[in-house]
């Protein structure tokens, strides 16, 4: 496993950890990078009961972990074409938390099929922009 990418997972586990191990029993934790927002992604959090119920639970925010996964994404984007980073843990099993890190085609079809038709395929991605990386070298 990349390095950077295991102190992602590491500091997800311990923002989990500070969450009610009681209220949930697994929970997924997907960031979703679309080639053209300016230096973005997105989260979705699941959490679920044991009934696998989606519990209305989020990951607190937190700034290191905001500005590892930025800087893993441009880093690894210049060697390989990455926008999904999907972390799954399970309640008191810390230690066996997983990461993982591919391409999904739909994450860019979605991404492309949203912008206006003279736009597509004609924009670069922002891990490719030098006016939106600087800071993340």
């Amino acid at each position: 496993m990349k390095p950077e990418l295991e102190e992602i997972k590491k500091k997800i586990v311990e923002l989990v950890e500070k969450i009610d191990p009681e209220s949930w029993i697994d929970a997924q934790v997907i960031f979703n990078f679309p080639p053209f927002i300016n230096k973005g992604y997105n989260g979705t959090y699941l959490f679920k009961d044991e009934e696998n119920k989606i519990l209305p639970i989020f990951l607190p925010f937190d700034i290191d972990l905001q500005n590892q996964i930025l800087h893993f994404i441009f880093k690894y984007n210049q060697e390989n074409q990455y926008n999904t980073i999907t972390f799954d843990i399970r309640r008191n099993d810390y230690e066996n938390a997983t990461i993982d890190i591919y391409f999904n085609q739909e994450i860019e079809n979605n991404f492309q099929n949203n912008l206006p038709k003279s736009q597509r395929g004609k924009t670069i991605p922002w891990w490719k922009n030098p006016d939106e990386i600087r800071g993340l070298l």
